[in-house]
């Protein structure tokens, strides 16, 4: 059975029925006129035909009502200027259009409009009963809209007490037509979960609901205290009906961290926005609307989440942020370095950014280089806002060694008008960022840092994460040390070093004596502890970051000794010896073979006389080393 489908042509709407009746198998086609015009002829077909004429005519009919009188509704989203039509009130809209009073209801519409749909304006196809909202749907979004009028006119003053239910039904009636009893008004009231006459009127609960906040209180420490519960956690304070400047027109004061200092974090909090003393005024006199999250563990994750959130919002983090991008401790806010040699230039930066971050300024390139030079990594700011016309050190000499010296700081280049060849330059040595000094470009100053802070902390997260690959790719799980592919890997490079140099380079290998006996009796765990023993041992032992103590295989070992003749390599491998005697692990000893490098013979050789030094050794069961 095919599906009826509504179309617009040219400006009116104009309806193309398609209807095909499961007694013929045929399709048929009804203009605005209810005139049809059939595919086949025939005189058969035409009485059969005239039987549902009258079901065609109360299809038009229906289809027509529907466009006509909810299409509007359909695209104003706003249930109180247009009011769309019930099942019910279209069947009795149909019966007062109709002469032939056609037998039509609420279920036969609901039948009819079954799995049909309807191409819209702009061409998407929705299902037809898209335009039929249910009764009680229509009804709670009325009321809801209503509720918020209730809200706007207690606080203007117009209403002493909120609307009772037999009030919001007169309203409803004389305002919108909406034919609606005191008994629904209650039921769709509590599925909107908008408590009764009482609770909305008492100290300003219902009025928090409404906003989504979690409480409402009297802005002092006191209160705020009281409502908040005792846990780290994340707070919004919003004046009742008080509009404060913030960055997007946000009226709220952001709170992050736990309630055990909210006092002094209030009083911070309110501190700039209180212009002439005007916000003492609603300490403990006015409402406040009061919102918390709750955060049990890892709160501080979640803190730089929202920091991060509010950062997207609003271009700027909030002024009284309680975190930091980099993850410092909990009272900390970011640092940011200004080199501007203009007095007026540096005050009108500093002023910009000082509500977002703590500000330092500097006039020249030396000056701060000797401030960074002094000062340890975990205090270096998170940004650095560098000028190009510096006297002495212009600011992309200052950049070069900035990043030379190896200050992981993100530095962000300022220019003036006409100088964006150089910021591209500033770009290219390694600069996050630039700005240009045109217009008022000190308002995108936070968003500009906040960004370059972002992006360096990305960075730098991305490359801890692949040194940690790395480190997992080349070390052994059990002892610590490198494994075989790392094994190899270095000792061709130590080998292609020695012989590019002239130098020496020596190998140690190991194999530990009477281990299987050791692990088939006292079993694989004590094996393994045996094991990372003589991984500790091995590397508390050789030079660090210099030589390199790898697992070699199950129970071999190797130390790849750069720089080191054969008697070094004989006092280490005797010194590891002695070490593992020392531990006492049963019988388990230590045999070694060193061999040192010649560059005339390959690799393979290279390993193969050490192996062979180790196979010399292991004849006395640990009691010496063999030296080829």
């Amino acid at each position: 059975m095919s599906r009826d489908a509504v179309g617009i042509i040219g400006s009116a709407p104009y309806f193309a029925v398609r209807y095909r009746h499961p007694g013929f198998g045929k399709e048929y086609l009804f203009n605005g006129d209810s005139r049809f015009f059939e595919k086949e002829r025939g005189e058969a077909l035409m009485r059969k035909l005239r039987l549902i004429t009258a079901r065609n005519r109360i299809t038009h009919e229906l289809l027509n009502a529907i466009f006509m009188r909810q299409r509007d509704y359909f695209h104003s989203g706003n249930p109180l200027d247009l009011k769309p039509l019930s099942r019910a009130e279209l069947a009795l809209t149909i019966k007062a259009g109709n002469g032939a009073d056609p037998v039509i209801d609420a279920s036969r519409i609901s039948r009819l409009i079954s799995g049909k749909t309807v191409v819209v304006p702009s061409g998407r196809e929705r299902p037809l009963k898209f335009f039929f909202p249910a009764g009680r749907e229509i009804h709670r979004r009325a009321i809801s809209a209503l509720m918020d009028e209730e809200r706007k006119e207690l606080s203007a003053g117009k209403l002493k007490r909120p609307l009772n239910d037999g009030e919001i039904r007169d309203r409803l009636k004389e305002r919108h037509g909406l034919a609606i009893t005191r008994r629904q008004v209650g039921f769709c009231r509590k599925e909107l979960g908008i408590p009764n006459l009482y609770w909305r009127g008492k100290d300003g609960v219902y009025s928090a609901e409404r906003r989504r906040f979690s409480a409402a209180c009297r802005l002092d420490i006191a209160s705020v205290k009281k409502n908040a519960p005792a846990k780290p956690g994340i707070y919004e304070l919003s004046l009742a009906d008080v509009q404060i400047e913030y960055p997007g027109g946000a009226d709220s004061v952001f709170y992050i961290g736990s309630t055990g200092n909210i006092g002094k974090r209030l009083k911070e909090h309110l501190k700039p926005y209180n212009k002439n003393g005007g916000i003492r005024e609603y300490l403990g006199k006015y409402d406040c609307f009061f919102k918390y999250i709750v955060l049990e563990a890892g709160w501080q994750n979640e803190e730089k989440k929202l920091y991060d959130l509010f950062a997207v919002d609003f271009g700027a983090p909030p002024r009284c942020n309680m975190a930091s991008p980099r993850g410092r401790r909990e009272g900390t806010v970011m640092k940011i370095l200004i080199i501007e040699d203009n007095p007026d230039h540096a005050e009108l930066a500093s002023l910009a950014l000082d509500p977002h971050f703590e500000v330092c300024l500097l006039e020249s390139g030396e000056d701060a280089l000797r401030y960074l030079e002094g000062m340890a990594r975990d205090a270096w700011p998170a940004a650095i806002l560098l000028d190009h016309s510096l006297p002495e050190m212009d600011g992309l000499t200052v950049l070069d060694r900035i990043i030379k010296r190896g200050y992981d700081v993100p530095v962000i280049m300022v220019t003036g008008q006409g100088n964006e060849s150089i910021a591209v330059e500033a770009m290219k040595k390694g600069a996050y960022d630039y700005v240009v000094k045109s217009g008022d470009y000190r308002v995108a100053l936070p968003s500009v840092v906040y960004k370059a802070v972002k992006q360096h902390e990305l960075a730098t997260e991305k490359a801890r994460l692949a040194l940690d690959l790395e480190r997992l790719v080349i070390t052994d799980d059990l002892t610590g040390l490198f494994n075989r592919r790392y094994f190899y890997r270095k000792l061709d490079e130590e080998a292609v070093r020695a012989k590019r140099q002239n130098g020496k380079l020596s190998l140690i290998l190991f194999d530990l004596d009477h281990f299987k006996e050791y692990n088939d009796t006292f079993g694989h765990i004590e094996g393994d502890r045996a094991l990372k023993e003589v991984g500790r041992i091995i590397l508390s032992s050789i030079r660090d970051k210099v030589d390199s103590g790898c697992r070699y295989g199950g129970d071999e070992f190797a130390v790849i000794l750069p720089g080191a003749d054969m008697e070094h390599a004989s006092a280490v491998a005797g010194r590891i010896q002695r070490s593992v005697r020392e531990k006492k692990m049963g019988n388990v000893g230590i045999s070694a073979g060193i061999a040192e490098y010649n560059p005339e013979s390959g690799m393979e050789d290279f390993i193969k006389t050490a192996d062979d030094a180790l196979y010399e050794a292991k004849k006395l069961k640990g009691r010496g080393v063999n030296i080829k």
